[in-house]
């Protein structure tokens, strides 16, 4: 029945993502109606009542999505069943579970919601238990990396493995729960076409052994991965630390102060975001508009640089920034040459074809190749300033992994926290490729 139990799953997926089209163009509809106005950045960061509103309205569509899904879920809960003990079609399958499930929705999902619950809830608690004791632990030991290292990575095993047995003992008690269920709605004198054969093949003991093996395996697995991590950790390593948009947790965002702020707290790098005014000047910024950080509804692509200078871009932050303005590039390599090197990212807001030759060119005027390193998530241009400026360090800014990324050709990869690994790390440093990792 392998043949048939993938058709039968794969019509259950094309039914829900049929049913959530509605729900996606309707949460489409609402960004393009509340959302449009400004930089998406300004509406996560300063969350005006549009933001609001647009988060109720996607919420209570998601919510209304996740509804739809469940009752499909509970009217389709005997499809598997039906199609194994009685024979049926996949398309059969669901029609008669649509049958038996009639007006017994909430007779089914309230016993398997309650239990799912109950899982989770048990989880957390054994989750914040484990790691309670590990705190108490370390501060018992000693916070040092020797014993760090070591309980850090039991905790985590020992987390996961009690959540992997969470899941099991929920999945367990769901299908029983199903198959109680099944039974309650089934004539139980028809005879199944499928007969349940007895269990000749494996004896209960032979499960338990089977289990144990299991269990040996998974754990001698994670003993071994474990002491290949503490094997290959090497604590003398260097690591350089870049500042996100200067300092932007104790200054404002790309501006002089938050570059200041980072040097005097000894970052290696500060990465800046550099996009063009109106009348061409490379300035740091961050978004299309000055909404989130001066309260002006107004693109920079449509603003002359003489009118940056009388725009307050530091009072969002603190009353005594209210001085700051947006710098020039040019400013920036000034007080960073000698103190701190730059990531200077090209932000393409709007299509600009002259950004990366404007900054390609202040960074060969001033000598400052050596300094810094120019980033994008804009591949093509990264390609263009390598080409004019090969002098230039030049980085690929990776959301998401996909693909062969060996093959895109940039000095180093700035990867996301969540997506790099090890074995990505290795693989481009074969290559001769750094990796810059971002939280």
């Amino acid at each position: 029945r392998l043949p048939a139990l993938i058709r039968l799953g794969l019509l259950q997926a094309a039914a829900y993502l049929v049913a959530s089209v509605p729900f996606v163009l309707g949460i489409g509809l609402v960004y393009g109606l509340l959302l449009r106005e400004f930089d998406l950045y300004y509406y996560i960061n300063v969350q005006p009542l549009s933001w609001w509103i647009a988060v109720i309205v996607a919420g209570t569509i998601s919510a209304g999505y996740l509804l739809l899904a469940a009752w499909l879920y509970i009217r389709w809960l005997f499809a598997i069943p039906i199609l194994v003990f009685e024979g049926a079609t996949p398309l059969g399958a669901l029609r008669k579970s649509w049958q038996q499930t009639r007006k017994r929705f909430w007779g089914f999902a309230v016993p398997l919601a309650v239990w799912w619950v109950v899982v989770i809830l048990a989880s957390v608690v054994t989750t914040w238990l484990v790691r309670a004791a590990a705190a108490q632990l370390l501060a018992h030991i000693g916070f040092t990396l020797k014993a760090v290292i070591p309980a850090v990575v039991v905790t985590l095993a020992l987390v996961a493995l009690l959540d992997v047995l969470w899941f099991i003992i929920g999945k367990i008690v769901h299908v029983m729960l199903m198959a109680d269920f099944y039974l309650e709605t089934t004539d139980m004198e028809k005879e199944l076409s499928t007969p349940v054969p007895a269990a000749r093949i494996l004896s209960p003991l032979a499960f338990k052994r089977i289990g144990w093996i299991i269990a040996g395996v998974v754990l001698t697995m994670g003993i071994v991965a474990g002491g290949a991590f503490l094997q290959g950790f090497n604590i003398n390593r260097t690591i350089d630390i870049t500042g996100h948009r200067g300092s932007k947790v104790r200054a404002p965002e790309n501006t002089l102060s938050a570059l200041k702020q980072a040097i005097s707290e000894g970052a290696d790098y500060a990465e800046i975001d550099v996009q063009t005014t109106a009348d061409g000047v490379v300035v740091l910024l961050h978004d299309a508009d000055l909404m989130r950080v001066a309260s002006v509804n107004r693109r920079l692509r449509d603003i002359n640089y003489h009118e940056l200078k009388d725009i307050d871009v530091g009072s969002w932050f603190a009353p005594e920034f209210s001085s700051e303005r947006i710098p020039t590039l040019q400013e920036a390599i000034d007080l960073a040459r000698g103190r701190i090197r730059l990531n200077i990212e090209l932000k393409f807001t709007w299509p600009d074809p002259s950004l990366t030759q404007k900054v390609g060119n202040i960074i060969r005027q001033n000598g400052f190749s050596s300094d810094c390193v120019v980033s994008s998530l804009n591949f093509p241009a990264l390609t263009e300033i390598k080409q004019a400026f090969p002098e230039l360090t030049t980085g690929f800014i990776v959301f998401k992994v996909a693909g062969n990324l060996s093959r895109m050709e940039a000095d180093f990869m700035s990867i996301s926290a969540a997506r790099v690994t090890s074995r990505l790390v290795r693989q481009l440093h074969r290559q001769g490729r750094a990796v810059h990792v971002w939280t």
